[in-house]
């Protein structure tokens, strides 16, 4: 478990050992023991204090750069689990080129009053972390699209109803078929008309892939009369409408 931290800031004491053990690591090539020592705290440092960072709700403050809308701060703050992914995404993201590059670690300087932790992270919330921001934006709002598409709403879609739209798509695709569920992958991860979808699913028809996803919604609507799919009552209207000859 990711033990989250309040922010970065570094007492005199983490300063001065850090500079001392860079030393060490630097005369040794930057490699051996002292370097997987060094890499390893960093790690566990950087993964910690974003983490906190995201629960507290600064980190809109302290990455402008995301660019972070207020729904996603407050998702950040009520889902440890996401909190602990993206932070884990930023550090490995960052690892090869801040590690082993010129303008990472080997380029710190211990004379300098930014102590190695904080110029590490320095790095990651300028860097790296608006990368990782960006994408759980795109992934999300694909998925989010899906899911209004799958299942049909009476409302708007807010920064709320957004997970629980992600949960019941889970609980849905669960029941899908293979050729459905391909159908949903591309429309994840790739922005494809109906007829671009088939072709890479061996030439099926626009019409066809309509119709699996078509027949998705279908399912869905079952799922929910059956009791087997968890929908909170404000949605129930919406998989009503959804009958086998819908859209």
């Amino acid at each position: 478990m990711i033990m989250e931290s309040r922010g970065i800031e570094i007492d005199p004491a983490s300063f001065h050992e850090d500079a001392e053990l860079y030393l060490a690591v630097r005369a040794d090539g930057f490699a051996g023991p002292r370097y997987e020592l060094m890499r390893e705290q960093l790690w566990t440092y950087a993964v910690n204090a974003l983490a906190g960072m995201m629960r507290s709700g600064v980190i809109g403050e302290r990455c402008p750069r995301a660019g972070l809308w207020h729904t996603e701060v407050e998702m950040l703050r009520r889902n440890r689990d996401l909190r602990d992914q993206l932070s884990l995404d930023t550090v490995i993201g960052a690892d090869a080129s801040w590690f082993n590059g010129e303008y990472g670690l080997r380029s710190w300087d211990p004379g300098k009053k930014a102590g190695l932790r904080t110029y590490f992270m320095g790095s990651l919330l300028s860097f790296e972390l608006p990368n990782v921001m960006r994408r759980w934006r795109n992934t999300r709002l694909r998925e989010e699209a899906i899911a209004a598409s799958l299942i049909p709403l009476g409302r708007g879609v807010d920064g709320l109803d957004a997970v629980v739209l992600r949960d019941v798509l889970r609980q849905v695709l669960e029941e899908a078929t293979l050729t459905q569920k391909g159908i949903c992958g591309l429309i994840f991860t790739e922005d494809l008309t109906h007829k671009e979808i088939g072709e890479r699913l061996g030439g099926k028809s626009a019409a066809a892939v309509a119709a699996q996803l078509r027949r998705l919604r279908v399912t869905a609507s079952a799922l929910v009369r059956s009791g087997r799919l968890d929908v909170p009552a404000g949605y129930l209207g919406g998989f009503g409408a959804v009958e086998d000859g819908g859209v």
